[in-house]
């Protein structure tokens, strides 16, 4: 076979992979249905209503799921305001377009939450009458709200190491014309495109489960993936089998005195943020969310290690030689239908 034809067939082996929609699994489908944040009719949507409309009070039903989820019993509902419900439509509008179809056609519910320890958070709903469909819905944290993007991102960056030396600090740039909610939305509706339209393999393994999904890659994991938490052996550093965020897994397991050795592994890779190289799911929806940002919104998005206010290593993850290579299938997702290539 001419080498041509065998790259064009290799490049459209995932499709084939992913053409054939597999059938849930109907023991596992119907205990997720028994769950009341697992079933659609928990929560009443109205999926021709604005996606403006589907902030809700955040039921008990969910705080008690979203408590036992993390282990936090602070969780409560937050009462947005005006101002927050206006900036929420001015973000939601300024979305790619494929995730505002999605997210009005499967998007059931909107639920801000205080003190929630992540920034959002997106699951899935189950109708009963319909088993080849996915609902999702959405937390948000409110401090997403009330920070901008730099800030936030900064914050979040923070929480992956464990302080050990206060002469060394971590700050991002993603400049300060937006709040972190439209960061939020982006990443989080990537992962609702995914949910829907399998950029990856599986967003998590209830979906996994629910599909017996027995993909191995996609045309945005295949060559940098070999496993949902394992890159392939050339991206990987020994530095991300610590990395965890928001204190979900318990104390930082990475020391900010050893960041440096981290960045550098991460300016070689194709991997957008220390959060992006945890999973092919995470690693999409950096990717997508820090594309948009940089490349439609113009904003900037640069990772700054000091010590002492002097400079000791700075880069822009989106120059990455790595990173440009992918950027032809975030711009088909940004500019899509939805459909894999």
């Amino acid at each position: 076979m001419k080498r041509g034809l065998f790259c064009f067939l290799l490049c459209l082996w995932p499709a084939f992979l992913l053409a054939a929609a597999p059938a849930p699994d109907a023991a596992y489908r119907a205990e997720l249905l028994m769950q009341p944040q697992h079933n659609l009719k928990s929560f009443s949507p109205d999926f021709k209503s604005p996606l403006v409309a589907r902030v809700q009070k955040t039921p008990d039903f969910y705080l008690r799921y979203m408590r036992s989820n993390d282990h936090d019993q602070t969780y409560t509902s937050y009462e947005d305001t005006p101002a927050d419900r206006a900036l929420l439509a001015d973000y939601l509008s300024k979305l790619p377009v494929v995730i505002q179809q999605v997210m009005r056609e499967r998007l059931a519910a909107i639920y801000f939450i205080k003190n929630f320890r992540g920034s959002g958070w997106t699951d899935i709903a189950l109708d009963e009458k319909d088993p080849g469909r996915v609902y999702l819905v959405l937390v948000l944290n409110p401090d997403v709200l009330h920070n901008d993007i730099s800030a936030w991102l900064t914050k979040k960056e923070n929480t992956c190491f464990a302080p050990d030396d206060p002469t060394f600090k971590v700050e991002i740039n993603a400049g300060h014309t937006y709040q972190a909610l439209l960061y939020i939305l982006l990443h989080e509706g990537t992962h609702m495109v995914d949910y829907v339209h399998r950029w990856t393999p599986y967003v998590n393994d209830v979906l996994k489960q629910l599909l017996s999904l027995p993909v191995t890659a996609t045309s945005f994991t295949y060559g940098w993936w070999v496993g949902y938490s394992t890159p392939v052996s050339l991206y990987d550093f020994p530095e991300r089998a610590r990395i965890s965020f928001y204190g979900l897994n318990g104390p930082p397991k990475l020391k900010i005195s050893e960041a440096l050795s981290a960045y550098r592994h991460l300016a070689q890779g194709p991997f957008v943020s220390l959060y992006g190289s945890l999973s092919w799911a995470e690693d999409l929806a950096e990717s997508s969310a820090l594309y948009f940002l940089t490349q439609k919104l113009k904003q900037p998005y640069e990772i700054t290690y000091s010590r002492n206010g002097k400079l000791v290593f700075q880069f822009s993850p989106m120059d990455s030689s790595k990173v440009k290579e992918r950027f032809p299938v975030l711009e088909k997702l940004i500019n899509g239908d939805g459909t894999p290539p």
